[in-house]
């Protein structure tokens, strides 16, 4: 289950991310923690991709750093921001790094046919759509900008398209409130712990897996190893080497 929010679509008013810098102004959760993981444990993996490729705490804030310097360069704040990567190492610095810039993260799956993208220019007109190629070009355009560069823009949010089981779907926006206090609830709850492995089939775009392979893995220093698709063999495979926690949806 998730937390029901009201489906406003506006931006709301935050607090400044100041990633890098202890302030006596709260931040978003995820970004300070992973601030935190980083000074403890800089080369820890946090997330392996369908690959291989392995993304530590240093790569993921470095990067983050850059990407969300390139947002604020190239677009105003409280713009809305759509993320379509294939990769979950990708997934997490782009959803943090355009929070960070105080632009809302439109999330998008990066094989969503033609009629929902169509559906998202219609109906939401996002200002830029960072995909697997803007990605790499953004993120190697900041080599000299140190990992303790802050934004003092307000924190932005998250804007989920809902599954529609009661009528036809529709985006929702998540505040960097109501993003927190998801992530809080489920490490306060402790489904997820530092040394957790956690092995996971979910799309990170949809609400199901944004909380559990992204938002709670993050905040609580677990690490993640994604694949793409269910398989029984693929669980299989994480159970033996390793993984400690495998979300799955049930079946209905």
């Amino acid at each position: 289950a998730t937390v029901s929010i009201a489906p406003r679509w506006c931006h709301e008013p935050s607090t400044p991310c100041t990633i890098g810098f202890k302030s006596s102004v709260a931040m978003i959760r995820v970004l300070e923690a992973l601030q935190e993981q980083y000074a403890v444990d800089p080369d820890r993996v946090r997330i392996t991709d369908p690959d291989g490729r392995e993304w530590t705490n240093r790569a993921l804030l470095d990067s983050l750093v850059t990407v969300s310097r390139e947002i604020e360069i190239r677009i105003a704040v409280g713009s809305l921001v759509a993320i379509s990567v294939p990769s979950g190492g990708q997934f997490w610095i782009a959803c943090l790094a355009t929070v960070r810039a105080g632009c809302d993260a439109l999330l998008v799956s990066n094989t969503a046919p033609r009629a929902m993208l169509e559906r998202i220019q219609r109906e939401l007109s996002p200002s830029i759509i960072i995909d697997g190629a803007l990605f790499d070009e953004i993120a190697h355009n900041g080599d000299n900008i140190a990992s303790s560069d802050r934004s003092m823009r307000p924190c932005g949010g998250v804007v989920l398209l809902s599954s529609g089981t009661t009528g036809r779907s529709r985006f929702v926006r998540r505040s960097p409130e109501a993003v927190d206090c998801v992530a809080h609830g489920l490490v306060q709850a402790q489904l997820y712990r530092m040394g957790d492995t956690v092995g996971s089939f979910l799309p990170m775009h949809h609400a199901y897996g944004f909380e559990h392979a992204f938002l709670a893995p993050l905040l609580s220093g677990a690490s993640v190893r994604q694949q793409s698709s269910f398989t029984i063999e693929g669980a299989h495979h994480f159970i033996l080497s390793g993984v400690t926690l495998l979300p799955l949806v049930p079946a209905t």
